[in-house]
């Protein structure tokens, strides 16, 4: 909301990140419409190396499905576990 009350427009950057909707932070991101990313794309969508994306995907961070020896990550999973931040013993380690 602005000072005056009013709610800001969706997908303005005086937006506020809780506004937007996954699609929008899709579009934002370069994604589109894609359902699921592949490591490579994850991780240029992160701007990290892939080695970063299979270490998140190991360990929990990332999420993942295997579709036989493919990892994809899912776009709606990964919008939300962005959004969502960090837990605080990932934040601290």
């Amino acid at each position: 909301m602005s000072a005056d009350g009013e709610a800001a427009p969706t997908g303005q950057a005086g937006a506020h990140p809780s506004d937007l909707r996954l699609d929008q932070w899709a579009d934002m991101l370069g994604i589109g419409s894609k359902a699921v990313l592949t490591t490579h794309e994850a991780a240029a969508v992160l701007r990290v190396s892939e080695k970063s994306v299979r270490e998140g995907i190991k360990d929990g961070t990332i999420p993942c499905v295997r579709l036989g020896r493919r990892l994809l990550v899912p776009v709606p999973m990964l919008l939300s576990s962005l959004l969502r931040g960090p837990t605080a013993t990932e934040a601290a380690g």
